[in-house]
């Protein structure tokens, strides 16, 4: 896929580039994958048909470099909120917070990821093993911390509670900091005690 995509060197060539993935993310956010052409995309970008077809071989094409380029915004927005945090329990705060303002701003987020499913599995798929490795790494860096357990496992858990906690925040009503910070600490305190009360 990577050959099917012109990575210009020049200074006005990686703007135009910049510019055609600024353009076809608004596009497919607003109407879709199936619903978009590259037309809509070379309209978005004030740009020539012709113009797009110099950096990419379709639509398709354009789509998957949205989706990278989007896994990267996420990757860089979490990384950026977690440098300063020191313990893995600090990390994983942090970086839950960080998804729910993300989502918060991004509100098409999910639909972004979950329509490559129906687009291309393997894009789908490449998108959540590759997340899940970048994780697994974290967690066996900070294993010291952490209870014996398959770190690829714990990986998906943790994805999986992000993902969730971040439709409630998007399905809460008037969301603030204060009610942003509840869905956190509820997610941290069943993460540091876990969920069922011991029997006595």
């Amino acid at each position: 896929m990577e050959s099917s995509v012109f990575y210009p060197k020049a200074k006005r060539g990686k703007a135009t580039f910049r510019r055609i993935i600024t353009a076809a993310t608004k596009v497919f956010y607003e109407r879709g994958y199936a619903n978009s052409t590259i037309a809509d995309i070379a309209a978005e970008a004030e740009v020539a048909v012709g113009t797009i077809y110099i950096y990419f071989k379709d639509k398709y094409t354009i789509y998957y470099q949205v989706l990278k380029d989007f896994q990267n915004q996420i990757r860089e927005h979490l990384n950026r909120n977690i440098k300063e945090a020191h313990t893995r329990r600090e990390k994983e705060r942090a970086g839950i917070r960080a998804w729910l303002e993300f989502v918060l701003e991004h509100r098409r987020a999910y639909e972004m990821i979950w329509e490559s499913l129906y687009i291309d599995r393997r894009l789908f798929d490449d998108y959540y093993l590759s997340f899940s490795e970048a994780y697994r790494k974290g967690l066996e860096h900070d294993s010291k911390e952490l209870v014996n357990v398959d770190f690829e496992t714990v990986s998906y858990i943790l994805m999986g509670i992000a993902n969730f906690v971040g439709i409630q925040a998007m399905l809460t009503a008037d969301i603030d900091d204060q009610k942003l910070d509840a869905i956190v600490d509820s997610v941290m305190l069943i993460l540091a005690n876990g969920l069922f009360k011991k029997q006595s």
